[in-house]
């Protein structure tokens, strides 16, 4: 007996668009002719994917990629063009938080009519009934019409029920993006409970922690074609890659032993990543480059393989290569990471290491730079931004006796990119990683302790 619970194959999904309501209802009936539909357009391709007992398994992908429409067809709420889903047991699809729901009726009412329209019998909701009251924790409004709720309410009780239901196989759907922080770690705390009880789990959600934490596996869904089914944290990488470029990552073309990587650059001879591993130029969107074009970008692990997924205490190494248009002096590069928030939370710059080249350049001359950052900073969402400027080679020569004022007057800034790419530090379950600290960054610091004696 096979243990998959799900099982999709080769799906295929198609949309069509008509020039006028007449021609939609004429086709209905069956009445029109060949060639006459406006626009065909293909949103999912050859979809092929099984899901086991017990498993969870992470879809992501951009906008637009086919992710919901996919889960509309799994559940039943679409009928692909082509293609089987075979199911073996109950699913249930938390695809919009409200669906169903009657503004008039208490939330308890709603929690009734949306079962029994989902074809629970009214003694499985009596039994589920207390739990999902108690997980909402939404006290008097539970028993108050749900028009007089907001949206964080609203969310309380549509995760509270689809949680408490039971079925084989949960289908999730973006969930996690509304909510208080409270409600959001309740609700990652009852996925884990989930899962301990053997529940099958398809989450969708562009929270790559969430997909690197609880997943076995994920796949990524690109212009309605399976690009990646595999390891998580693969498919977080292609994904960040794909979003900065538009292009498929082909891992199976890096290789770290190759000698070609170790090209010597610079008078400090520093390896350099392949060129199939560059973002895209065109998406870096360089900002005020008048001084400065830049020639290629990289955001590598410590064997200088494209990754954007990261465990906290790994090395993040970023590298870039410029060409001087105009001179401006000594060229100064920077790296500067974001979190989630729009926060700064690292920056440095060439002009602050000794390391860095301290000699200006002409135009039509090329730079190349690598960044090596440790990342000792919590788990989470970044991004990082490139910018560029020039310094008078005289003012480099007395740093130590000006002021960071006098210093910063000297910079003329010139190019800054609007955040050239992203990655994720998280937490693994394989594998020995940094615990150096708690919250955000890991500050410089040191702690003394001794015995003192009672008196």
């Amino acid at each position: 007996m096979t243990d998959k619970l799900l099982e999709i194959q080769n799906i295929y999904k198609k949309f069509y668009l008509y020039s006028s309501r007449l021609r939609r209802l004429f086709n209905a009936l069956g009445l029109c002719s060949k060639g006459s539909k406006t626009q065909e357009i293909q949103a999912l391709k050859d979809i092929t994917f099984d899901l086991a007992k017990g498993e969870c398994l992470g879809i992501i992908g951009p906008n637009g990629a086919g992710k919901s429409t996919l889960l509309k067809i799994i559940s039943g709420c679409m009928v692909p063009t082509d293609g089987n889903v075979i199911q073996r047991g109950r699913i249930l699809s938390l695809l919009e938080l409200s669906a169903g729901f009657n503004l008039s009726l208490t939330g308890r009412e709603n929690i009734f009519q949306s079962g029994k329209l989902l074809g629970y019998s009214i003694e499985e909701l009596d039994r589920a009934i207390e739990s999902i009251e108690a997980f909402a924790d939404i006290g008097k409004f539970f028993d108050l019409p749900i028009k007089l709720y907001s949206s964080g309410m609203f969310a309380r009780l549509g995760f509270s029920m689809y949680s408490h239901l039971p079925c084989e196989i949960f289908i999730i759907d973006e969930t996690f993006a509304v909510g208080d922080i409270f409600f959001i770690q309740k609700c990652f705390l009852k996925l884990e409970d989930l899962m301990k009880q053997g529940q099958s789990i398809l989450l969708v959600t562009h929270d790559m922690n969430a997909i690197s934490k609880f997943c076995q596996r994920a796949m990524l869904i690109n212009e309605g074609a399976l690009e990646y089914i595999g390891d998580p944290k693969q498919a977080i990488s292609q994904y960040y890659h794909l979003e900065r470029s538009g292009k498929r990552v082909d891992d199976s073309k890096s290789n770290k032993n190759d000698p070609e990587l170790q090209e010597q650059i610079t008078q400090e001879m520093f390896p350099w990543p392949e060129t199939s591993e560059s973002c895209d130029m065109n998406s870096l969107g360089l900002r005020n480059a008048n001084y400065f074009k830049v020639i290629s970008f990289y955001c590598c692990d410590q064997n200088l393989k494209s990754c954007n997924s990261f465990h906290p205490g790994e090395k993040l190494l970023v590298f870039y290569e410029v060409e001087i248009v105009k001179f401006i002096g000594v060229p100064i590069g920077s790296i500067a990471i974001w979190n989630e928030k729009n926060i700064s939370i690292y920056g440095k710059s060439t002009y602050q290491t000794k390391e860095a080249n301290k000699k200006p350049l002409q135009s039509g001359q090329r730079l190349r730079f690598m960044h090596e950052i440790t990342l000792s900073i919590a788990e989470g969402v970044y991004t990082i931004e490139l910018g560029m400027a020039g310094i008078p080679e005289e003012t480099l020569g007395q740093l130590d006796v000006m002021s960071d004022e006098m210093v910063h007057s000297q910079i003329i800034p010139d190019a800054v990119t609007n955040k050239a790419t992203a990655f994720s530090v998280m937490f693994g379950s394989t594998r020995n990683i940094e615990n150096s600290h708690h919250g955000l960054v890991n500050l410089k610091s040191s702690i003394k302790t001794y015995i003192s004696n009672k008196e």
